[in-house]
This record gives C-alpha cells, structure tokens and sequence, in this order.
C-alpha cells in the first residue's frame, strides 16, 4: 500500500510579477481525501519531523532524519519506530474523529476534532524547541456545553525505538529510561492499565466548563529529567512554534536552481 502524505512544511510557489502585482493570495488547505493520508508537523528546518494520522495518533521514525541534512525536507522508513496513541472515550464509548485541519487555517500543526453529544474535544499537535530541546507537543481541550457532567476517559500508550512505553504516574517511559510523554492536567486521575502498557486519565467535566490536557513527548530525554519539560508552559511553547513559523516565513521563499534555464 502507498501511503499519501500531504506536504504542509515547507510550500513554494513560483509566482510571475504580473501575479505578485496583482497580489493574487495562495491559500493552503488541510483536507484528507483519501483513507490513507496523513499530515507532518515539525519546525521549519528541525530534522525532527512526526506523522499525524487521520485519528490524531502521532508516529514518527527519527533516527533516519537525524542522520539527513536540514536541506532534505522528509524520510520516513516503511516501519516507523516509535508512536504515541491516543484513544478517547466519552461514557465508556470511543469518540471517533469528526473533522482535521490546520491550526487557524494556517500553521503546520494539526488539529483533530472529536464530538459526542455536548462534549466536543479539540487536540492539536504541534512541535517546538526550548533551550536546544525539541519535543512534540499535544493539546486536548474538552468542552462541556451540556447541562449535566460529561466523563471523559483519555487511554495513552506508546514505544520508542520500537521498545514499549510503561505507565508510572503521570508517564509512559521506557524500561531503558527514556520518556515517551509527560501529561499534564489541572484536574483528573492517571493510573496504569494493561500491565501498565496503557496510562489512563479520567476526569468529569462539570457542565458549560472545559478542561485541557497537555502531552509532551520529548524527543530524546530520560525519565528522570522530566521536570525540565514539566516547568515549560504550555501556552508559551504553542506561542513560540507560532512565532517560529512566523519568522520563518517572513524571510520570504529563496530558491535556487542549478541551472540558469528550464
């Protein structure tokens, strides 16, 4: 099977100046049209770069891009070797996906949506950097519209390296003592299941209220570290991919041709 990857990092157009006078706007979607797409994220020249799938699990296979220059935009091998996934359960059933985008319509950092009744949850995946450590990081905000308290389950498993991740807190770590993911809520309960292969949150949603859980899966950090991930703000590290995209585009797109005709 070939996989379809839409290629959201790094978009060049070639524009005429009778185009750039007439300041025609090149808009860039995010729509899946095919069962097998998927959407990367990950900084402007990172050599780290993880897929989204169609039902907002994350899987990535960095030792290959680690080892490619930064001009090389994407590599993946057929056999990715590590993943985060997350199953979401709203009353003891799975919510299933509604809809995927980019972050305002613009930013490469993808947003899944899922729906049950009045529970509609938002999780956005997006990478950044702090202090020469990168990590990926997810956002999933739950909002309660209804007029009763809504239970929502969230089930986190995951590998690295290809060697599975355990449940310990708050964590999912490997037995060689690398963290998978950090997460992070104001509210709620983390226990382990599945012979700890599986990390469970549970919280309840009082009604018109939301609560936001915050993942972050650092790219290279043991487990005994994870407090230098777990003072970063949230909010300030989707700023920061914010702004180093902004940046980036600012500088405007330069491209170079070998040959000085085509």
């Amino acid at each position: 099977m070939i996989r379809k990857c839409l290629m959201v990092m790094l978009p060049a157009v070639l524009i005429s100046p009778a185009y750039v006078a007439a300041r025609n706007r090149v808009h860039i979607t995010h729509a899946y049209a095919n069962t097998d797409a998927q959407s990367l994220i990950g900084l402007p020249m990172g050599s780290h770069k993880t897929i989204v799938d169609m039902q907002g699990n994350l899987h990535w296979s960095q030792w290959s891009l680690k080892r490619r220059g930064l001009d090389v935009p994407f590599g993946f091998s057929d056999q990715m070797d590590g993943e985060l996934a997350i199953q979401i359960f709203s009353d003891g059933s799975p919510l299933k996906v509604t809809g995927q985008h980019l972050y305002r319509n613009r930013f490469p950092f993808v947003v899944t949506r899922f729906t049950s009744n009045d529970l509609s949850i938002e999780e956005l995946a997006f990478s950044t950097e702090n202090s020469g450590r990168g990590m990926d990081n997810v956002r999933v905000r739950m909002q309660n519209s209804g007029t009763s308290e809504s239970h929502v389950e969230i089930r986190l498993s995951g590998k690295r390296h290809n060697l599975p991740a355990f449940a310990a807190g708050p964590t999912l770590a490997t037995r060689d003592g690398y963290l998978v993911v950090l997460a992070q809520a104001q509210s709620g309960t983390f226990s382990a299941m599945e012979q700890n292969l599986l990390l469970d949150y549970k919280a309840d949603i009082p009604p018109h209220s939301n609560l936001t859980l915050w993942l972050k899966r650092p790219y290279s950090l043991l487990a005994r570290d994870k407090a230098l991930i777990a003072i970063l703000s949230d909010p300030d590290l989707l700023q920061h991919a914010v702004d180093s995209w902004e940046k980036f585009w600012a500088a405007g797109t330069q491209i170079e041709l070998p040959e000085r005709e085509i």
